[in-house]
């Protein structure tokens, strides 16, 4: 996709600088096939450079089906850097919540975050069988 619009003569391109000497950059194409499996589907490509002063370039891409223009360009491009941050939030959130330790089975973790039971006495093995000979003991554990 992202050939197709490199590649294609009706690519549009846009940019503006800022008087706090931010330049941004704007590269777009209506109709671009969503990918050489689905060529009947077509959608819009937004690519946006934002180069900083100190010459760091921030770059992001959107594939939308609103259509793509020089009225909406930095419209598009705010909505999808929103969204972008949001995400990465959410991430954040879900890693804080949820850590992982690769070392240890999921099983494992899941296990060691659930409430020991005050009924049971005696906690199963790996393979959710007790030391126990009676097997109604791993009854109130259940």
């Amino acid at each position: 996709m992202f050939d197709w619009v490199a590649a294609s003569a009706r690519t549009a391109e846009a940019s503006f600088d800022e008087e706090n000497g931010f330049r941004h950059r704007f590269r777009y194409l209506d109709g671009v096939p969503l990918n050489d499996a689905n060529f009947d589907l077509e959608v819009n490509v937004l690519e946006y450079r934002e180069h900083a002063p100190d010459g760091s370039v921030l770059h992001f891409s959107r594939v939308t089906v609103l259509p793509v223009d020089n009225t909406n360009l930095t419209t598009l491009m705010r909505g999808a850097r929103a969204r972008w941050k949001i995400e990465t939030l959410e991430d954040r959130k879900r890693d804080l919540q949820h850590p992982q330790e690769p070392r240890r089975s999921l099983r494992a973790q899941l296990r060691s975050r659930q409430t020991v039971s005050q009924h049971r006495t005696q906690a199963p093995d790996d393979a959710g069988v007790s030391d126990r000979s009676d097997p109604t003991a791993l009854l109130p554990a259940v």
